[in-house]
């Protein structure tokens, strides 16, 4: 079972919309600009994502198992590495190199040692690992306080996607489709179960509960086997103001009833199978155009701005504002084109060395 055009466009245009309101909501915090619920607004960007990854996680999978009976755990985790893995790797890159010009340009002490240290961290995805964390805040163990990449503060949310990604498809594979579960299996299961379970019970703030946000969408994109097919037109309008008032109303309803409101005509979109929005379909090309370098813009905007704050001098006025988050989206469409758009290419030649060598 596939996306109509009309379902597509719905989750680009979504995923373009959050992933702008991330952007802006950092620039007015870093220029400290008070708008109201627009500071607000990239937290909530940022749980709408989480509702969507595991969606379309959910989805995947199973599209998947359907087409291809022999679709396992490493198929899958292949398939998400070369997903995350090439921007990811490019964007600690990048901030390693963004971060040491401008603490030099601004003479600010700094440790190389210490970046190199994040930077493989970061790349095991340990940035901020709860068991880590753990044994920081109840026993003072500083060095196993594992951060993020320097100014790169959203790398924290790619860590725990990573291991919800992990967590889920091993459920799936090893435990649900499983005839035989091992001891091994059980104990890797609860290894990879401490990030989700950290954020769904213990974390701080808005973090607590992503977990069950995310499992909320992978809910989602598992029943959407179940389409409606004898609902209106009337009814499909009515999925999408529910979308759009979840999510636009969270000034209004609070994060988690807006975020509720939203997956209600998330998910009742995402089960129609015979209605058609036209005027949405029609602009599922640009939608796609808009959303394919969200996850880039995502991973490399921070660090730009608060290395363009650092270098030039700035008044904090709307002109600059403007230019910055104008610059920062072409810069993000550039990344994209040369390390996001290519992974399934660089995914195919793997799978052909691995058969060649086989």
């Amino acid at each position: 079972m596939n996306l109509t055009a009309t379902q597509s466009a719905i989750i680009h245009w979504v995923r373009f919309v959050c992933s702008q309101a991330v952007v802006l909501a950092h620039l007015f915090g870093f220029f400290h600009w008070q708008v109201g619920p627009f500071n607000a607004m990239g937290s909530y960007a940022v749980l709408v994502f989480f509702i969507l990854s595991g969606f379309l996680i959910a989805f995947s999978i199973r599209k998947k198992s359907e087409h291809q009976p022999t679709y396992g755990f490493m198929d899958y985790l292949r398939d998400r590495f070369f997903r995350i893995y090439p921007p990811f790797v490019a964007t600690l890159l990048l901030v390693f190199v963004l971060d040491i010009a401008q603490f030099e340009h601004t003479q600010q002490l700094y440790s190389f040692k210490q970046y190199l240290v994040n930077l493989s961290i970061n790349l095991f995805q340990l940035q901020e690992f709860p068991l880590a964390t753990y044994l920081n805040d109840h026993y003072m163990i500083e060095a196993f306080r594992f951060r993020v990449m320097g100014t790169n503060i959203p790398l924290w949310t790619i860590s725990i996607e990573w291991w919800l990604y992990i967590f889920y498809g091993f459920l799936v594979f090893y435990i649900v489709k499983a005839q035989r579960v091992k001891m091994i299996h059980w104990a890797l299961l609860l290894f990879f179960a401490l990030t989700p379970l950290y954020y769904m019970f213990i974390a701080a703030r808005m973090d607590k509960g992503l977990t069950l946000i995310w499992f909320l969408g992978a809910i989602g994109g598992t029943a959407q086997i179940t389409a409606f097919k004898n609902l209106s037109n009337r009814t499909l309008m009515l999925s999408v103001l529910l979308l759009l008032t979840g999510l636009t109303c969270f000034f209004k309803m609070g994060y988690h009833g807006a975020i509720l409101i939203f997956f209600l005509g998330f998910y009742l979109i995402m089960a129609h199978k015979d209605e058609r929005l036209p005027v949405v379909e029609r602009s599922h090309r640009i939608a796609k155009f808009l959303a394919n370098y969200s996850y880039s813009l995502y991973l490399t905007h921070c660090s730009v701005i608060l290395f363009i704050m650092a270098v030039f001098p700035l008044n904090k006025n709307a002109t600059e504002l403007g230019l910055i988050y104008i610059f920062v989206n072409l810069f993000a469409f550039g990344f994209a084109y040369v390390f996001e758009r290519p992974s399934e290419q660089w995914k195919k030649r793997y799978e052909n060395y691995r058969s060649i060598r086989n």
